[in-house]
């Protein structure tokens, strides 16, 4: 991964930013926080026309917001695994005034199953949050 200030360019000019919501799981009647369901976004080149050159661009945006998402999760250590899910279809999202945009979805939770967050769990993703915009991510939309 490159230095901070290009990908703080490369969020600038693909609108990349971030939405993060607690992950709830229910075993029986209990239900838990049991970690965080990040969304990465970056804008779709919708300049481009649609086909393999769009779907190629789509790909490397979403490897890239994988790049930065792998690179700032690095040497944080602790209990807790980060799961990527598999690329998705672009997404429309009311905040961003329905602007299409390319999402990478990755679950952050402890690494045995059903286990509450503790606060030193809580206080981690506030600094992951605030590492991310350090980099030039932004919160919510652009």
């Amino acid at each position: 991964m490159s230095d901070g200030s290009d990908v703080a360019e490369w969020a600038k000019a693909h609108a990349a930013c971030f939405e993060s919501e607690p992950l709830v799981e229910v075993k029986g009647s209990e239900k838990i926080t049991a970690g965080f369901v990040l969304n990465l976004y970056a804008r779709l080149p919708m300049e481009l026309p649609p086909g393999q050159e769009r779907q190629a661009a789509v790909t490397a945006l979403w490897e890239r917001l994988r790049g930065i998402l792998e690179s700032t999760a690095s040497g944080q250590g602790g209990e807790a695994q980060l799961e990527i899910e598999p690329m998705h279809a672009a997404v429309l999202r009311p905040g961003n005034e329905m602007r299409p945009e390319v999402t990478l979805r990755a679950r952050i939770q402890h690494r045995e199953a059903f286990q509450a967050l503790t606060s030193a769990a809580r206080e981690a993703m506030s600094a992951f949050e605030k590492k991310l915009v350090a980099m030039g991510l932004r919160a919510g939309h652009w």
